[in-house]
């Protein structure tokens, strides 16, 4: 329990984070900057989520960092349709997709890190102990 707590509460509290902002009606907003934000943001999740997967899981990090972006980029389309309501912002299609490459990245840099990680310590990449 304490290890699912330990992988499920960063991606939890991450998730909350990005909802609040999404609910923000002021947030400043210009085409370049927002997309990169946005990459940037769901990068972290997509790090968060391959880690928890792959804790809670034992599984190999492809399937992890599969599922982490499906789930990132599931959470992406549910955000941008949350953005629709809120007065003073809109759901734009290419937030998703920024969305989407950045949890594809970020998911790949958590299977760097445990590769890196296993190689330092002697260990089998796909080793639960990352």
């Amino acid at each position: 329990m304490k290890r699912w707590i330990s992988a499920a509460l960063p991606v939890v509290l991450y998730a909350a984070a990005i909802f609040l902002l999404s609910a923000q009606s002021s947030l400043p907003k210009t085409h370049v900057w927002d997309k990169a934000a946005h990459f940037c943001e769901y990068a972290v999740l997509g790090f968060l989520l391959a880690r928890a997967i792959h804790l809670v899981t034992g599984w190999n990090l492809l399937r992890c960092g599969v599922l982490a972006v499906l789930l990132a980029t599931g959470y992406a389309f549910t955000d941008e349709v949350h953005q629709y309501f809120v007065p003073g912002r809109d759901a734009d299609p290419l937030d998703v997709v920024a969305d989407c490459l950045g949890s594809i990245t970020g998911s790949t840099a958590y299977a760097a890190w445990v590769g890196l990680r296993a190689r330092l310590r002697g260990l089998p990449e796909a080793s639960r102990s990352a």
